[in-house]
């Protein structure tokens, strides 16, 4: 989902529910990569060595290519942009969620704590986990890796002191049952 329709739907729901607390999860930084440069590179990339990538919608000539990949990240590692490339396509995607996340935070009285889950490991391409990409994202992530930037996350407490909510606790409310294969789908989009 982009950032700019996330900020539309989390709008309305705090719109519908002004007493309850929200979590709004943004998926940028994480890949797909979003922006210009971005989709400059996966330009490219599908021109200049017949490639597609599954998780962007092709602009242009909807002919087969004779390889597909995931995202950026794999084009890096096999060698079709570089590592400055693809830590500036990261770059541009994050300050693209991060002006959303200014956009939603101005919407929002009270107090709002920003976080993220882990990063891409772009900085430390002898990792276990970089060398496993898009491996881990596919199979979930490896037992026993400790490495800090998985497990040690930022946490920035925004307070809007002029008006905190009010959160009103009532009994939970029943939910549809989403059909597995949409589950499915949903985490096959992701990665997973």
């Amino acid at each position: 989902i982009h950032p700019e329709e996330l900020v539309e739907m989390a709008t309305a729901t705090l719109d519908e529910h002004p007493n309850k607390r929200v979590i709004i999860h943004f998926m940028q930084p994480h890949t797909p990569y979003l922006g210009e440069y971005a989709s400059e590179l996966h330009k490219r990339v599908s021109e200049e060595y017949d490639i597609s990538f599954e998780r962007v919608q092709s602009s242009g000539n909807s002919a087969k290519k004779s390889e597909t990949i995931n995202d950026l990240r794999v084009a890096e590692k096999r060698g079709y942009i570089s590592r400055e490339q693809l830590v500036r396509a990261y770059e541009e995607n994050l300050d693209l969620v991060l002006d959303y996340v200014k956009t939603l935070l101005q919407e929002i009285s009270g107090k709002s704590v920003i976080t993220s889950d882990h990063e891409e490991i772009l900085g430390d391409t002898s990792s276990f986990l970089y060398n496993q990409l898009p491996f881990v994202h596919k199979h979930g992530h490896p037992a026993k890796t400790y490495l800090p930037e998985l497990r040690y996350v930022p946490w920035l407490v925004v307070e809007d002191y002029s008006e905190r909510r009010e959160v009103i606790k009532e009994e939970p409310i029943g939910t549809d049952r989403v059909k597995e294969s949409t589950v499915e789908e949903h985490l096959k989009a992701l990665g997973y």
